[in-house]
């Protein structure tokens, strides 16, 4: 079989989609475990990276950059409000608006939650090269982009 007609098989496309959704689930189950000491769900810290990031991001904002809708922000953030993680200020621009900013405890906790990503991602990719780590990052960078906001 050549490689045109083998890299468009139906067998190569079940392959692929298998073999992706078993290692997220892997990643996701890994990251969860990984983060049950620090009391925060994988979701929740990814907002929270956000507003670390992005210091005064609004809810709308947040909203666009974790590709949820703008219900799904509000309650992540209530939690993380309540925990004290995250602090709503008013938007000297807009009454209405509120911004986002982490709290010192919400910074100490993404360190602790950037740390086990990054453990679970050497766990998954220690065994590739750098190289090939990087055609990877550069493969699904593209397919992401190609989905654009279906992938969200």
């Amino acid at each position: 079989m050549d490689t045109v007609t083998r890299e468009s098989s139906p067998d190569t496309l079940d392959e692929l989609v298998d073999l992706f959704s078993s290692i997220a689930r892997y990643s996701r189950s890994r990251l969860m475990e990984s983060l049950e000491p620090l009391s925060i769900a994988p979701g929740a810290a990814r907002a929270l990276a956000e507003v670390v990031h992005h210091p005064s991001i609004r809810m709308s904002e947040l909203a666009g950059a974790l590709g949820v809708s703008a219900r799904s922000v509000t309650s992540v953030i209530d939690q993380l409000v309540e925990a004290g993680l995250v602090l709503r200020v008013a938007d000297p621009a807009d009454r209405r608006a509120v911004r986002l900013v982490a709290s010192e405890r919400g910074i100490e906790l993404h360190r602790g939650a950037r740390n086990c990503r990054r453990a679970v991602g050497r766990e998954i990719f220690d065994s590739l090269s750098p190289e090939r780590r990087a055609e990877l990052v550069s493969i699904l960078a593209d397919l992401k982009a190609k989905l654009g906001a279906r992938s969200q």
